[in-house]
């Protein structure tokens, strides 16, 4: 399918289900189509000539606070062998090269570890092999591929944001679903509205939602499956969830009436997925009172929930800040104390990304030692 674009693909299913497909069958395909979805061409995604940032982007101190909870982690857990850490959505492994090369300069052995990186994106996976060619770390397609249970942790840094969502709109006591159909004179997608389906009027009765007429929000269903898979292979240990979202009573509020589904490209955000198909990222933020319900439910404890300012707070970040003399921009140490500052800044990186820490037969203190970190 060489120089298939995913806009005619799209046209193709539209016309294949009778005139129109769910949003969220819309957004797999703009993101993940095997061929010419966003995350499988080959295009600069994240960074500065890409279309957003990441925390791993802005400085490898993120990844090296996690590495010292990580640590930690294996401390609690007895010191097992092997220690398996599984990531998913590696992006372009800057999070795994910070973690491995921080957990190689103290007392952890590397000949303990087993990393394993699993990602949908073929175009990531190339870029992380480059990147990690060195590195203790093998690539699996899904989490179903593991040979036994982990025993460990399982991470993923902005991973959950980009599922496929269910995009819905509350109208006349009515919950409706939003479709995509496509508009052939006008040449553009256009959005359609059918009753929702009792699987997403069920959802928003378990989360004990009121909606005010017009209020429209996004349902993340795979969430949930994703979330079930990782509780059935963890088998003792803890999994470490960070994005941007919020809790329910927050991300569902009133003055959210438009939801929270985003569009990034080039830096520039819009609010219209239905634009430069298969060529921005699509995104929502993530109902973390979602992940604890259904991770206590799936026999997840809840072992810490915050946002990413106080999680790297406790996990040491400010040993790494250096006094300076100098304000030139291009210094290293200016550099370096500038990206501890956008991680942690209020309004920004710091309070937007939340952390969850999920635990399964795993003791709950992670109160770092901070001699660690030097």
């Amino acid at each position: 399918m060489r120089g298939v674009r995913v806009e005619d693909i799209i046209k193709a299913h539209i016309q294949k289900q009778g005139g129109a497909i769910s949003f969220r069958n819309f957004m797999e395909l703009c993101l993940y189509h095997p061929e010419a979805g966003y995350y499988q061409r080959a295009s600069e995604k994240t960074g500065k000539g890409g279309d957003f940032y990441t925390s791993p982007n802005v400085s490898s101190v993120f990844g090296e606070v996690i590495a010292n909870y990580i640590y930690k982690m294996w401390i609690e857990l007895g010191s097992p062998n092997p220690f398996q850490i599984v990531e998913f959505g590696a992006g372009k492994g800057q999070l795994a090269e910070a973690i491995i090369t921080k957990l190689a300069k103290g007392s952890f052995d590397l000949n303990n570890l087993n990393y394993i990186i699993i990602d949908a994106s073929k175009s990531f996976q190339q870029e992380q092999k480059q990147r990690l060619d060195s590195f203790p770390v093998t690539w699996l397609d899904s989490i179903e591929e593991l040979t036994k249970p982990i025993e460990g942790c399982i991470l993923s840094n902005e991973l959950i944001d980009a599922f496929p969502v269910h995009w819905v709109r509350y109208e006349d006591n009515v919950l409706l679903e939003k479709f995509v159909g496509y508009d052939a004179l006008k040449q553009e997608f256009t959005i359609l509205h059918k009753p929702a389906a009792k699987e997403l009027c069920d959802y928003f009765q378990e989360q004990q939602v009121q909606f005010t007429s017009g209020q429209e929000a996004e349902v993340n269903l795979e969430a949930k499956k994703w979330l079930e898979q990782c509780a059935n292979e963890l088998r003792r240990g803890y999994l470490l969830t960070i994005d941007y979202g919020y809790l329910r009573d927050e991300l569902y509020a009133p003055h959210r009436k438009c939801g929270t589904l985003l569009c990034y490209r080039k830096h520039r955000v819009n609010e219209n997925p239905l634009q430069f198909v298969g060529e921005q990222d699509i995104t929502s933020h993530v109902n973390f009172s979602q992940l604890i319900d259904w991770g206590e439910h799936l026999g997840l404890d809840t072992i810490q929930f915050f946002n990413q300012q106080e999680f790297l707070m406790q996990g040491g970040i400010m040993a790494y800040l250096q006094a300076i003399t100098t304000s030139n921009p291009f210094d290293p140490l200016f550099k370096k104390n500038a990206a501890i500052k956008q991680l942690l800044m209020p309004g920004g990186m710091g309070d937007t990304f939340k952390v969850l820490i999920q635990g399964k037969g795993a003791p709950s203190n992670l109160k770092i030692d901070i001699p660690y970190v030097k």
